[in-house]
């Protein structure tokens, strides 16, 4: 099973260990793709630090131990990996983002940009806290669905929808001022991952 580093707030530069949290593959998209809340994700960290074992009982655990850690002080050298049966992924349908892949990338892609420019507003000075799951709650209830299972013929309003959220921030502001775009076109997005047309 592949183990993988999840940095809870989402800063891959940021490795205090109190931001890590060390989960499966497929946890850590779940995590990412905001199945689980960065608040379940908080609380789970918290849990662990406070020895509460993984609520998977009568399974058996594995333990790894790691070796030329690059961590050091509070993070022990010894994993519990718990074996636990990994559930079918589900399928987007036919006709939503989630099953369109470009689509699907570029959406990801100014999601990633908006929280990037929060963080920067924060950094600023800017009140207010950063919040994954506001945006795609917000996304739900405008668009009357999931973010990855909003229909396909939805794709240019979720664009513009996430752009105007881009636009205000600090920095899409001083980009503005400068001639600066602050995020790539779709067609100008393809074309950099060679994705060809979409």
């Amino acid at each position: 099973m592949a183990l993988e580093i999840h940095h809870i707030d989402g800063d891959p530069a940021n490795n205090v260990i109190e931001n890590l949290l060390l989960v499966c593959a497929s946890c850590h998209t779940k995590i990412t793709s905001r199945v689980f809340s960065e608040i379940d994700v908080t609380f789970r960290k918290r849990q662990l630090q406070q020895g509460v074992p993984p609520k998977l009982a009568s399974q058996p655990t594995v333990s790894v131990s790691i070796t030329g850690s690059q961590f050091r002080g509070d993070i022990a050298n010894t994993i519990i990996k718990t074996s636990h049966r990994s559930t079918p992924r589900t399928k987007h349908p036919d006709g939503s983002l989630g099953a369109d892949i470009r689509k699907k990338g570029y959406v990801d892609y100014l999601i990633a940009k908006y929280f990037e420019f929060r963080k920067a507003d924060i950094s600023y000075g800017r009140r207010g806290r950063i919040s994954y799951a506001e945006l795609h709650k917000t996304i739900q209830r405008e668009f009357g669905c999931r973010t990855f299972y909003t229909p396909v013929e939805a794709f240019p309003r979720l664009v513009d929808f996430l752009q105007v959220r881009i636009d205000p921030t600090i920095l899409g502001k001083n980009n503005s001022s400068r001639g600066v775009p602050n995020y790539r076109t779709y067609e100008a997005h393809l074309q950099k991952f060679n994705l060809g047309s979409g």
